[in-house]
């Protein structure tokens, strides 16, 4: 059995002068034992080596490591971007500038070098520019040597030749060219046959070129052909019809590589001259290195090797072992006394939780807890509040859990019916989330997928088990459940919070300006992020703002880069800040209520779900790993968030009143009074560590006598540094209700 265990690290965080900060502490990983395997894809081999790729195989290509293994020398990394080989030259191009950097293998000092375009085929001491230079790199620098006619893309080279690929019209079909060095202004046409329609994946060593082509079907395509020809047009030869699409091919001698992916399962395999078929299920990406097939092998351990052919049989050389990768996180809520988290320790996501206490600065971690296997990467969503975790699992179901065990189906999701949508907030005795109701089939040329309308707001009451569509907030616009207010941006990015207890309806921001991207609200703040230009995935810049609704004051607003998503507490807003499109990480901010002072937290994983709670952190680190920290105190007291969950009425002789109050924080001291008429009754303690107190009434007075039957009121009160109990509008008047007792 693996053991789980949590590794402690200071980071540093930068500090303002009024505190906005995080206070200083360990941090704490939430889960880095390494559970996931990983995807390897090789990008060149050669006799000096291998340049690989990691990333895990759960995961796209965003999380990716790049690794040059030298031959007989250890792997190391390189910085991400170098993703061609050519002979001894690790190349990266610079898109957007006429500049190409390379490292020389074993030599890991990147050079620069200005040519007129990206490099588009290597070569075995260099490149081909899609200038048609011909570029020779060394240790002293890098030369154009030569300028080489073209008049489509050069797909492939060697140090014979390379061949130019050419688009005959806009379906598709596809032309190769050869061309000499010797003798590059008479071009020869490579006889392609009907293996024409997408042609990619094209290797050429000296007289022999391979090339993947797909079938002439109707979308989505299933099948590819793995092509073999002579460059001089003599021969040319259909190998094999294989499923899915051939992503990479390799000669070696009269032998050729293949390896073939359908959706995430790939196949590699080679094919002998005699035509003896090899094949090795796993492998993403075949090479060769002039000597031996190189190839991704998976299972126990998981690696990169040598052979003669791509199977499971042929002895092989092992070239280098690549381990088990950390887990890869996606989403952190969090509640009083428990934090809950997304990532991916299964072969699927996973749904997890732990309890914390926290002692100052000091937080400590109870043991993980695996709740479920996690929906989709688009639907890996929960939130925590209270003693409930809410998550939408693999199968598209929305379920609450509580921390003792009990599960609550909220949505069951249909795949061609309704799914769930962007929203997930628990909070009190609420659940937000929205459903998204099924529009048909979308397709494009590879496949075809489920297609969903916008998605529609609704509100699930745990008192009554029942969800509703709200009114108010509108579909793709922000909205946030905080107790029972809830506040939402309309179509006119117009914001509103609306009390779902008395319906009472305020505007936070008036109508017009930049698009709303983003709202939190909490206690008395409504919190919001707009885009002022740019796109919602990045905006340049972005602004971050709140509000105090209790004073009505004017909104407090702040420039950021670009800002994803916002998190909201008693004192602060967090917020993440990113530079350039489509970012991977960014940097985690707060923001202290009532100022314009900011401090820093530290790196963030674009686009995973961080939260705040009290003066608690979670987030995804930029390594995707899951982190809990402290906050930097405030003053803010406690809050019911309204509703109380369980019946109005009992019956002592078949079970005792266990009704649930939900508090914005963990509560020190907690009464509920029992009261008939004027007279104390009995009087029952409900401290709570995880914000939702459940004091237990047996129908007993506090002499031990049953009492009589009738309605009796009941008493909230409680307590903790901060101050005591109020309800969720700040109001201080008693907190109470009445039970029956039958």
């Amino acid at each position: 059995m693996r053991r789980r265990g949590v590794r402690c690290l200071v980071v540093a965080v930068v500090m303002t002068a009024s505190g906005a900060g995080p206070a200083s502490g360990a941090v704490l990983d939430l889960d880095r034992v390494p559970t996931r395997p990983p995807r390897i894809e090789i990008f060149g081999a050669s006799a000096a080596g291998v340049l690989y790729q990691v990333v895990p195989a759960d995961r796209g290509t965003a999380e990716q490591t790049t690794y040059v293994k030298p031959a007989g020398a250890p792997a190391y990394v390189v910085p991400r971007g170098f993703d061609k080989l050519g002979g001894n030259v690790v190349i990266n191009d610079d898109y957007g500038s006429a500049k190409v950097s390379y490292q020389l293998i074993g030599t890991p000092a990147t050079q620069t070098c200005e040519v007129s375009g990206a490099s588009v085929a290597v070569t075995p001491d260099g490149w081909i520019d899609d200038g048609g230079q011909r570029v020779r790199a060394g240790a002293s620098g890098c030369e154009v040597i030569a300028q080489l006619p073209h008049q489509g893309r050069v797909v492939a080279a060697d140090d014979v030749g390379y061949v130019d690929r050419r688009d005959l019209d806009g379906t598709g079909t596809r032309a190769l060219y050869y061309y000499s060095y010797a003798d590059p202004e008479h071009p020869r046409q490579i006889p392609t046959g009907s293996s024409n329609w997408w042609i990619e994946a094209v290797s050429l060593r000296g007289a022999t070129i391979t090339w993947r082509s797909f079938e002439r079907v109707t979308a989505p395509v299933l099948r590819s052909d793995l092509v073999r020809a002579k460059t001089d047009g003599t021969s040319t030869i259909l190998l094999d019809t294989i499923d899915g699409a051939i992503m990479s091919t390799a000669i070696l001698g009269g032998a050729t590589g293949w390896s073939s992916c359908v959706q995430d399962t790939c196949t590699g395999g080679s094919i002998d001259a005699n035509g003896t078929h090899h094949q090795l299920s796993g492998t993403v990406t075949v090479a060769a290195d002039g000597t031996r097939f190189v190839f991704d092998t998976h299972g126990s351990p998981d690696a990169i090797d040598a052979a003669l052919a791509v199977d499971a049989t042929t002895p092989r050389t092992r070239i280098v072992t690549v381990p088990y990768l950390p887990p890869l996180a996606y989403a952190v809520s969090l509640g009083a006394g428990g934090v809950a988290y997304v990532d991916s320790q299964l072969a699927a996501p996973s749904v997890n939780r732990r309890t914390y206490t926290k002692s100052g600065s000091t937080i400590a971690l109870g043991s993980q807890l695996r709740l479920a296997q996690s929906g989709s990467r688009w639907q890996q969503q929960l939130s925590r509040d209270g003693r409930r975790t809410a998550y939408v699992d693999n199968g598209g179901d929305l379920w609450l859990v509580t921390d003792d065990g009990v599960k609550t189906r909220v949505f069951d999701g249909e795949t061609k019916t309704a799914i769930v949508g962007s929203y997930l907030e628990l909070s009190g005795s609420r659940l937000l989330w929205s459903r998204m109701a099924y529009d048909g089939e979308a397709c494009d040329l590879a496949a075809c997928w489920p297609d969903y309308r916008a998605a529609v707001p609704m509100v699930y009451n745990l008192a009554t088990g029942t969800s509703s569509q709200l009114t108010g907030p509108v579909p793709e616009k922000p909205a946030s459940l905080w107790g029972s207010y809830l506040a939402y941006a309309d179509n006119s990015n117009a914001i509103w919070r609306r009390d779902l207890s008395s319906n009472a309806l305020i505007q936070v921001k008036a109508a017009g300006g930049p698009a709303v991207t983003n709202i939190a609200v909490h206690d008395d703040y409504v919190a919001w992020s707009t885009c002022v230009s740019g796109t919602s995935n990045y905006c340049a810049p972005s602004t971050v703002a709140f509000r105090n609704m209790a004073t009505k004051a004017a909104a407090i607003k702040i420039t950021t880069t670009s800002t994803l998503h916002i998190s909201l507490s008693g004192g602060h807003v967090v917020f993440d800040d990113y530079v350039g499109n489509y970012p991977e990480s960014g940097t985690l901010k707060v923001l202290r209520l009532g100022t314009t002072a900011t401090g820093v937290v530290g790196p963030v994983k674009a686009n995973a779900r961080f939260d705040v709670h009290d003066e608690t952190l979670g987030w995804v680190g930029a390594d995707d790993v899951a982190r809990i920290g402290p906050n930097s105190a405030f003053v803010a007291a406690p809050r019911f968030l309204g509703n109380a969950i369980g019946p109005t009425s009992f019956h002592p002789a078949t079970g005792s009143w266990r009704p649930e109050f939900g508090i914005s924080k963990a509560l020190t001291t907690c009464l509920l009074t029992i009261r008939s008429g004027t007279t104390v009754r009995r009087v029952l303690t409900c401290p709570t560590s995880v914000g939702s107190a459940r004091p237990g009434w047996n129908g007993l007075d506090s002499a031990g006598h049953l009492v009589p039957k009738g309605t009796y009121s009941w008493t909230l009160t409680g307590s903790d540094a901060d101050g005591s109990l109020r309800w969720w509008t700040n109001a201080t008047h008693p907190i109470a209700g009445t039970v029956r007792v039958t």
